[in-house]
Formats: C-alpha cells, sequence, structure tokens
C-alpha cells in the first residue's frame, strides 16, 4: 500500500510541449492540389497535413492553401526557404502563423460536398429554350386560341 502511495505522490514527468506549425501560402498555381503542395513541403521534415483552398462554386483552386507541420521550428524554416520560390512563373508567398493567428479548423474540409454541377453553357440554352417556349405558348394562348375538335367519325382511334 505504500509503494502505491508513493507512485501518486511522484511528481510527473513534464514532457516538452510539441507544437505543431501552419504555414500560409499564396501565389500558388491554379492546377496545384493538396497531394502536389505536401509533396513540395516533405523535403523540409514530417506533415501532418496540407490544404488547397477551393471556391465552392467553381471547385478550382482559390490561389492559397495551408500547410501543417510536426514542428514549429520546421515549419519556421520551410516558411522562409520556400518564400520567394517560383513555381510555374508563380512566385510564392509563404509565412508562417503563430498559435494566435491560426484557428482549429483551418485543415477541416468545406463544409458542403458538391455534386456534379451541369455545364454552365448547356443550362443557358436550356433556359432560353424553356423561356422562348413559354412566350410562344403565351402569345398561341392571346392571339390564336386552340380549338379541341373531335376526331371524324371516319376514324377509328384504337383505344387501349
Amino acid at each position: 500500500m505504500v509503494y502505491f502511495y508513493l507512485v501518486l505522490m511522484a511528481p510527473k514527468k513534464k514532457t516538452p510541449i510539441n507544437r505543431s506549425g501552419v504555414l500560409y501560402i499564396s501565389h500558388l498555381p491554379r492546377w496545384l492540389f493538396s497531394e502536389h503542395l505536401k509533396s513540395y513541403f516533405l523535403q523540409f521534415g514530417k506533415v501532418r497535413a496540407a490544404k488547397v483552398c477551393k471556391s465552392a462554386k467553381t471547385g478550382g483552386s482559390k490561389g492559397y492553401g495551408f500547410v501543417k507541420f510536426a514542428d514549429e521550428e520546421v515549419a519556421q524554416i520551410a516558411a522562409e526557404a520556400m518564400d520567394g520560390y517560383i513555381i510555374n512563373k508563380n512566385r510564392l508567398k509563404c509565412r508562417f502563423l503563430s498559435a494566435e493567428e491560426c484557428v482549429p479548423h483551418i485543415m477541416k474540409p468545406g463544409g458542403r460536398i458538391k455534386k456534379k454541377e451541369p455545364n454552365i453553357v448547356s443550362t443557358k440554352i436550356i433556359s432560353k429554350k424553356n423561356r422562348q417556349m413559354k412566350k410562344l405558348k403565351d402569345f398561341m394562348q392571346k392571339y390564336a386560341p386552340v380549338q379541341v375538335n373531335e376526331p371524324p367519325s371516319s376514324i377509328k382511334l384504337d383505344s387501349k
């Protein structure tokens, strides 16, 4: 019983707090995806997550993203090294985000999952045809009312 008491009273070992570092990267090429971004920054150390922000409307890249490193020091080194790096004629701007600047949900995926959107051009054509058909129907009802006549008795209709 004494041993149990000593274990409870023993001081706990303080482990150093390992804060993860987050980078904000802007001026990304439009074709760059999260996987590409992660592979670029793996050369510096362990990357926990990488995210390229996308437009909810088009699904295309907004031109900026975030990379989360396992170590804060590695993130600072990567920010200094990759700031001004040129990818496909785009000069990247990398900035280390402090704990105060970084919000907890920064690396979570976006809110809604969008289904495949119809082609905008075909949607415009269909809506234009629908408007034209509606105008035509309104015109016909106003100026040329349709009279329904019964078919002549000589024509026999098949009823099913």
